[in-house]
């Protein structure tokens, strides 16, 4: 693991809200801080969230600012989207 990057792996985050607002450099916004207390790894090979991640993605769109997928409600009942869920409980 590199220190500052998150490896591309998904995580479970535990903390709290401290109730202060601290400046965020990249989006030049104050934001809530919040508290890191614990971390779990819960997936080295997460599914992608962009489209640009997808097999066959075309090179034309990849200086294109991405938003995340939406998840449609019949995907979130996946084998995959299961699983998933069970290691967040």
């Amino acid at each position: 693991m590199h220190a500052g990057s998150d490896n591309n792996y998904e995580y479970k985050l535990r903390g709290y809200f401290s109730g202060d607002k601290v400046y965020e450099l990249v989006s030049n916004r104050f934001l809530p801080e919040f508290v890191l207390q614990d971390y779990e790894v819960i997936g080295t090979n997460p599914a992608p969230i962009f489209e640009s991640q997808l097999p066959g993605s075309r090179e034309e769109n990849r200086l294109k600012i991405e938003r995340p997928f939406q998840r449609r409600a019949w995907q979130r009942g996946t084998a995959t989207g299961i699983a998933r869920n069970a290691k967040l409980r």
